[in-house]
């Protein structure tokens, strides 16, 4: 299940402004009801938050800053290869991206 929570800034009239910031939630329910060669799998949450921010130089840019497992959650997904040898997946983790519009 996800939930988003996002907010919207209004205009500045700056070159260098924050557009948005959105928050996100996903929860995977506990998975009991298993066929013959799984295993059970425990519930979980994952928190992730990102901010896009917008330049508008000669050119414009728009950047995204965000990080991902926002609080660190230890977690094994249900259907991951890596589960059977008990390898959690990642672990919190930052990502920054930069869109440059040539005209």
């Amino acid at each position: 299940m996800n939930s988003n929570l996002k907010y919207e800034f209004a205009e500045t009239g700056k070159k260098f402004q924050l557009k948005t910031i959105l928050l996100q939630r996903t929860q995977f329910l506990d998975k009991n009801d298993v066929s013959t060669f799984e295993t059970p799998s425990d519930s979980y949450e994952i928190y992730n938050i990102e901010g896009n921010f917008s330049y508008s130089g000669n050119q414009i840019m728009l950047m995204k800053l965000g990080i991902r497992n926002l609080f660190n959650t230890t977690y094994i997904n249900h259907l991951s290869n890596l589960k059977g040898i008990g390898l959690p997946s990642a672990g919190i983790n930052f990502y920054i991206s930069i869109n440059y519009l040539f005209n």
